[in-house]
């Protein structure tokens, strides 16, 4: 049975993944926040974060075929981004600035690990080489070699 991309892809599983990136990062820009959750939502690209001991992103791109359809999914998930990134901020779990970065909140050192969720663990073991892997790269440049056509 197909799963319903929304659902699948919705704003529970989003809101936990942004927040497990802001743990690890702190701060990110707006446009960079749009990015990870095409990217880490995708099954086959965490399968492959997972699985490659060392990895360039380029060579991520590559991979199979995994990306040939990366600006669709970049589409589809705004709506969802966007309302992680108000209801986020309605909550205080971050923080907006005027120059246009995104904060994990002060007083949210200890938010939750989610283990009974099979996908948001593997998706959790793959932040940090997705992290690793991007964080030379400009914003600018990660939506280039993606192919995000806006």
């Amino acid at each position: 049975m197909k799963k319903n991309y929304y659902i699948y892809n919705n704003e529970a599983i989003s809101c936990c993944v942004l927040m497990s990136v802001l743990k690890l990062n702190e701060k990110i820009d707006y446009a960079r926040f749009f990015l990870i959750l095409p990217y880490l939502l995708d099954n086959r690209t965490v399968s492959i974060l997972n699985s490659k001991k060392t990895i360039l992103f380029e060579d991520l791109l590559k991979e199979g075929k995994a990306f040939y359809n990366f600006n669709n999914r970049f589409i589809s998930l705004l709506p969802v981004t966007i309302n992680c990134l108000v209801m986020l901020s309605d909550i205080n779990f971050i923080r907006l600035d005027n120059q246009r970065n995104i904060y994990i909140s002060l007083d949210l050192k200890d938010f939750p690990v989610f283990e009974n969720s099979k996908r948001l663990v593997e998706i959790e073991k793959a932040i940090p080489v997705f992290l690793e892997l991007t964080k030379n790269y400009s914003t600018e440049y990660l939506y280039k070699i993606s192919g995000v056509q806006l």
